[in-house]
């Protein structure tokens, strides 16, 4: 409770002390329209003192365009605004005061925008009691009751002396005007009569609905101002147009083709004729009509004097108009040179309309970039046909002694030449109108070879041949596509015949601009037929190795399989025979590398290591495919060739460690499998020795199935070393494999020759047809006790 007191008492304290005081009018202030009312306290005057603020509320109006108007001989002792939003002090948004100079007066424009407005007094120079009063005013008639008196003025200072216009013709004669000063007033007087107009409109414009034809005095008011205005504004403008016509008639009055030239103005007086009085008719119909015989004259020199062939530039209407005016009939001399005129214009135009229509038809022939359809040229020639027809016929009958004036004879001539070019381009059209339907057939068959074929057997048709500016890049970009599906297709030889005919291609509109394209297009179509040749055969040759690694039967055959060659044997090259034969021997070579080294290579690898893993699986087949791959292989890996040697019987198997025994397959050297086929092995002994003459046993462990009748038949067919013989006589022995030695045959002593190839044949017959395995083991010999 305490604490609520305390919180009430510093609010009405920081209350009391607010800079801003306010002012609380009684009667209390009311938005209505109506008159000027004293801001008053209680029938008082509020009393404000120097050096202190205050503000006053005012409230807002639901009427459009509507002032607040303050009025006080105190203002210019206050420095005040009005505000929709009020800060104190914090930076009030100020409503515009749109007073004139009184600054006993502040106007603001308020309206829908703001409940309330607040009027704040921010400086009071002297403590005074404030005279004040408040009007809500609409803003229209503000305006007008506040300058009304200004344009009754203005209205009044600016209207025009009627006096010599009513003399006109009776007391005053025109010759006696002086029409420059006359008319320089009038229009002085109307352009400021206008302004005032304008003003009055800006009123008008901010008219309340209901306002309007009611019988509000300032209304009324307005509305007989304005009535006034308008009725001395018809009046001054009709002034002027009479001043005006008198005063050409009046300036040109020595000169014949000034009054010629100013029949438009002549003639924009009676055109009015009813608006004026009949005295002032009557005398502009007696100066002027006396002065028509002066336009024949000038009309003639007109014609004489023209050299090009645009329409005359005279209003011949006004001038035969000026005759009908003032009553007369115009002569033969005016006659003549008007009809002249009339005809030359016409035909003027109608050159200029044939040749304007002529020109579209030449745009229409540039058109678009589109190519034209079937009925682009029949259409044309239907338009030039119509064009030729407007075409006027220049001739001495039609012109009569104007006939050899420069404009006509120019006229004439610049006919002729529509003539001839539409006649030219008729004939051309006809042409058009009979290709332009076999070249669009042609254009559906994509076949552009033949349209510029065509084109270029119609050399005169340049108009047509622009319409497919486009042709050549088709052409190319034709042959460009059917070489890319020939590729695509891989129909090597039907692209490569394309690429040569594009390389041969001279059929074009603009060869010269377009060879460097077709260059470019040539070289790009063969870089992407060699090098897909050369990646089908990469593919083909892969796929073919993949395929056929394995493969142990007929391995020469596969040798001359068609993937060791390219996909296709190229056979042009727009580089030359160099450049062809470069192309060739890089792909072939690329190939002979799966031919001479990977497909040998990996054949070998793969069936060896089959070969090694049964030699019981066609192991006979296999070694002998081995050795056939080795015929091919060209590549420099030695272990290869160790693969191969090792499946060779013809190839001498090394020895070069002592008292090890080395493992060799025997393989059958006859053809096929017989009842007793014929084995062969070869040993080539290096064994390193530093015996001048070195001498080694050589035990070789037989297969029990080759050596389980040694007992009772010699096992073997021959033993050589070195191509000499080896018998069991003599110091030399060749020992009998028995199941007692585990069937170990031992040649002993076998001489050999330093430092040279030292080859052992062994030579027998076995029954079976397949890979056999024998232990060979050389050592040096061993003394035997008898």
């Amino acid at each position: 409770m305490k604490l609520s007191v305390a919180l009430l008492a510093i609010l009405i304290f920081l209350s009391s002390c607010s800079p801003y005081k306010q002012l609380k009018p009684k009667p209390e202030i009311f938005s209505r329209e109506g008159e000027y009312i004293q801001l008053l306290n209680k029938d008082k005057r509020f009393k404000l003192k120097k050096g202190k603020k205050y503000y006053m509320m005012f409230p807002g109006t639901q009427a459009e365009n509507t002032y607040l108007v303050l009025r006080g001989n105190d203002l210019p002792l206050l420095t005040s605004h009005l505000t929709e939003q009020f800060t104190k002090g914090k930076g009030d948004i100020p409503v515009n005061d749109e007073s004139a100079a009184d600054d006993n007066v502040n106007v603001y424009k308020i309206g829908q925008v703001a409940p309330t407005y607040f009027w704040v007094v921010e400086e009071v120079r002297q403590n005074l009691e404030l005279t004040l009063d408040y009007r809500y005013v609409p803003i229209w008639r503000y305006r007008f009751e506040t300058r009304s008196a200004e344009f009754q003025l203005t209205l009044a200072r600016n209207k025009v002396d009627r006096g010599n216009y009513e003399a006109l013709g009776s007391t005053l004669r025109a010759q006696d005007l002086r029409f420059d000063e006359e008319l320089a007033d009038t229009r002085r007087k109307n352009q400021t009569l206008k302004s005032l107009q304008g003003e009055l409109q800006k009123i008008e414009a901010i008219f309340p609905p209901e306002i309007k034809n009611s019988d509000d005095k300032a209304y009324l008011d307005y509305v007989g101002l304005k009535n006034e205005l308008e009725s001395e504004l018809r009046f001054q403008e009709n002034y002027q147009v009479m001043l005006n016509a008198f005063n050409k008639a009046s300036a040109s009055s020595s000169d014949g083709d000034a009054f010629a030239l100013a029949a438009p103005d002549l003639m924009a007086f009676f055109e009015r004729k009813n608006e004026y009085a009949e005295n002032v008719v009557q005398e502009a119909r007696q100066n002027i009509g006396a002065r028509l015989p002066e336009l024949a004259p000038y009309l003639e020199k007109v014609l004489q004097q023209k050299t090009d062939i645009s329409p005359v530039d005279y209003p011949l209407d006004k001038a035969e108009a000026l005759f009908r005016e003032c009553n007369q009939q115009p002569d033969a001399r005016f006659t003549a040179a008007a009809g002249a005129i009339r005809t030359f214009n016409r035909d003027a135009e109608a050159v200029a309309n044939a040749r304007s229509g002529l020109d579209d038809i030449k745009a229409s022939l540039e058109g678009s970039g589109e190519w034209p359809s079937d009925n682009f040229y029949p259409r044309l020639q239907s338009q030039i046909d119509k064009l030729a027809a407007s075409l006027p016929r220049v001739s001495a009958t039609t012109y009569g002694k104007f006939s050899a004036y420069r404009c006509v004879t120019r006229l004439d001539q610049a006919a002729r030449a529509a003539g001839e070019e539409m006649r030219s381009l008729q004939l051309g059209f006809q042409t058009a109108a009979a290709l332009v339907p076999q070249i669009n057939r042609l254009k559906a068959q994509s076949n552009y070879s033949e349209i510029i074929r065509l084109l270029k057997m119609n050399p005169g048709l340049d108009f047509l041949t622009r319409q497919y500016g486009n042709i050549d890049q088709l052409s190319l970009q034709q042959q460009e596509s059917d070489i890319n599906i020939a590729l695509e297709n891989q129909l090597w030889s039907v692209a490569e015949s394309k690429i040569r005919a594009l390389y041969e291609d001279r059929n074009f509109l603009d060869y010269d601009a377009a060879l460097p394209r077709k260059n470019q297009a040539v070289k790009n179509a063969e870089e992407r037929l060699v090098s897909t040749v050369e990646e089908e055969s990469r593919k083909r040759i892969n796929a073919f190795i993949e395929a056929n690694k394995a493969v142990f039967q007929k391995v020469d055959s596969l040798y001359a399989n068609p993937a060791f060659s390219p996909v296709h044997e190229l056979t042009f090259s727009s580089g030359g025979v160099s450049v062809l034969e470069a192309n060739k021997k890089r792909i072939q070579n690329y190939l002979d590398s799966f031919r001479y080294d990977q497909f040998p290579k990996m054949s070998i690898e793969n069936l060896y290591r089959e070969f090694e893993r049964n030699p019981g699986d066609n192991g006979v087949a296999k070694a002998r495919a081995i050795v056939t791959h080795g015929k091919y292989y060209k590549g420099t890996d030695r272990k290869i060739r160790n693969l191969v040697a090792e499946c060779d019987p013809q190839a001498a198997k090394w020895i070069t460690k002592p008292t090890e025994y080395r493992k060799i397959y025997v393989l059958p050297v006859n053809a096929n499998s017989q009842a007793s086929n014929e084995y062969v092995f070869k040993l080539n002994i290096q064994i390193e020795s530093d015996a001048q003459f070195p001498v080694f046993d050589v035990n070789i462990k037989l297969p029990r199935e080759v050596a389980s009748r040694a007992g009772q038949e010699q096992w073997y067919e021959r033993i050589t070393m070195n191509g000499n013989v080896l018998k069991n006589e003599g110091r030399f022995t060749i020992t009998s494999p028995t199941p007692d030695n585990d069937y170990e045959c031992q040649l002993t002593p076998v001489q050999m020759v330093k430092n040279r190839d030292n080859i052992l044949e062994v030579r027998f017959k076995h029954s079976a047809f397949k890979v056999l395995e024998v232990s060979v083991m050389c050592q040096r010999p061993i003394i035997k006790k008898n």
